[in-house]
């Protein structure tokens, strides 16, 4: 069961792990906070340090970094 500051992440295009921090490029959720929980794609789920949201008149996405 998901809880509200547990996010699926939707539309997952690319993820990274550096470092020992992921990364993940993922579809727009703007209920997704930084301190929440996100559930990546692939199952991996990992607290939320940073959000970084990317929009302009083609595209939209995020990228979401762990908490490291």
């Amino acid at each position: 069961m998901v809880t509200t500051l547990e996010r699926t992440l939707r539309a997952v295009r690319y993820r990274s792990l550096q470092d020992g921090v992921r990364r993940v490029r993922a579809g727009v959720d703007l209920f997704l906070r930084p301190g929440h929980t996100a559930i990546d794609s692939d199952g991996t789920v990992f607290p939320v340090a940073t959000i970084q949201y990317f929009i302009n008149g083609q595209t939209e996405f995020m990228e979401v970094l762990e908490d490291g």
